[in-house]
């Protein structure tokens, strides 16, 4: 007999429990098939939920259960330090990115300065374009750089993604 039958022979026509003690081995049972399921985070927590829901109407598992919520404390407190680090990651490479605009810009003010656009010849229309160009590439290649780093943060995507260039990134 399945675990959710069993539990439903154990209530009443309304869904209320008949012998708490009996509903307690059912839940525990259940919090054991959810805690094999981990390091599913959300199974984790549903575990963790049974096992007291069993706890709260016989205290009789009391140290196994003691032992998975500390378990389960660890694994959260484990959770909370990846998410911190991740977030300093984040900050550095947001910082990182920064920079690497900054370069460029200065890069760009430098070219412009040393260029006389004075004329309009056909070869300064050249070099605008030439410039445009690798300010698109610049880009295109920062771009890279902040979806790789999403991608590492967010670990694999539940579902198909694009990523669309919009404005100049998306002349070519």
């Amino acid at each position: 007999m399945s675990l959710s039958n069993k539990l439903r022979g154990i209530c009443n026509d309304k869904g209320e429990e008949l012998e708490p003690k009996e509903t307690a081995k059912v839940l525990h049972s259940l919090g054991k098939v959810y805690r094999q399921r981990s390091p599913n985070k959300l199974d984790l927590i549903r575990s963790v939920i049974l096992f007291v829901a069993a706890l709260v109407r016989n205290s009789d598992n009391k140290d196994e259960i003691k032992k998975i919520c500390m378990m389960f404390l660890i694994m959260f407190l484990n959770l909370l330090m990846q998410s911190a680090l991740s977030y300093m990651v984040l900050i550095n490479e947001a910082h990182s990115m920064k920079q690497i605009i900054q370069h460029y810009r200065s890069k760009v003010e430098q070219w412009l300065e040393t260029n006389d656009f004075s004329e309009n010849s056909r070869e300064n229309i050249n070099t605008i374009e030439d410039l445009q160009n690798k300010i698109y590439r610049w880009y295109c290649n920062l771009m890279k750089n902040i979806i790789n780093i999403c991608q590492n943060i967010c670990d694999d995507a539940s579902c198909q993604y694009a990523v669309i260039g919009m404005g100049s990134l998306a002349i070519k």
